[in-house]
């Protein structure tokens, strides 16, 4: 028996916490109007991104992360992975980017693991927690991407899971999280890779509007 549920954009009772059609309402970037591969975080490091942080999208994640929405993150996780395969070579291997300890004992989940798990299903991959958080920092979303970027500098270190740095050694990285601001949370997850594999590509559900791309 399905179990029913109000869609959390239009309220209509289905199978699902965003219903396909509130889903398919959601529009993706494009090569017509901006190009996917959103920004080169480092030189042959890019990531991409699936739609503007604005709207539906703004609502899901703040359910996501802020209301307890660990399904809807399964849900979202796996409509990105159906929208990559389309468009982008499959990785060797995915990764989401960590929260600390604190944090997500605080939240209960990490959306972007979340996430990441619900893609990897989908992209028949295999799911790595090749990161661990090393300290803890403010919430990012009020600081300049001068101050993100302090603030993150060293922040990730790769885990203890050390059978697996052999078995990914030069693979391709696909590397998760749920938006895309200034970029320094990914930077600095990608700099802590490096001593596994210089093949990498980060993957966010949104991209907030970034006034000054120079800042980054």
């Amino acid at each position: 028996m399905w179990l029913l549920r109000h869609c959390v954009l239009c309220q209509r009772l289905q199978q699902r916490w965003c219903c396909l059609s509130c889903w398919g309402g959601i529009s993706p970037f494009t090569a017509a109007s901006e190009p996917s591969w959103s920004i080169q975080l480092t030189p042959q490091r890019p990531c991409i991104s699936y739609a503007p942080y604005t709207g539906d999208i703004q609502q899901l994640l703040y359910l996501i992360k802020y209301h307890g929405f660990q399904s809807l993150a399964k849900e979202l996780g796996t409509e990105l992975g159906r929208w990559y395969r389309q468009h982008w070579p499959l990785p060797d291997v995915i990764i989401p980017i960590p929260l600390h300890a604190s944090r997500q004992q605080e939240r209960g989940y990490n959306q972007s693991e979340v996430l990441a798990r619900s893609l990897a299903r989908q992209l028949q991959r295999p799911l790595w927690l090749a990161l661990q958080r090393e300290r803890a920092t403010p919430r990012l979303y009020n600081l300049s991407p001068a101050d993100r970027a302090a603030q993150l500098k060293n922040a990730f270190v790769l885990s203890s899971q050390g059978t697996n740095f052999t078995r990914y050694a030069g693979a391709s990285l696909l590397i998760v999280d749920d938006i895309l601001t200034s970029g320094s949370t990914l930077k600095s997850a990608m700099e802590a890779l490096l001593t596994v594999s210089h093949r990498q590509v980060g993957l966010t559900l949104a991209r907030a509007d970034i006034t000054d791309p120079l800042d980054l």
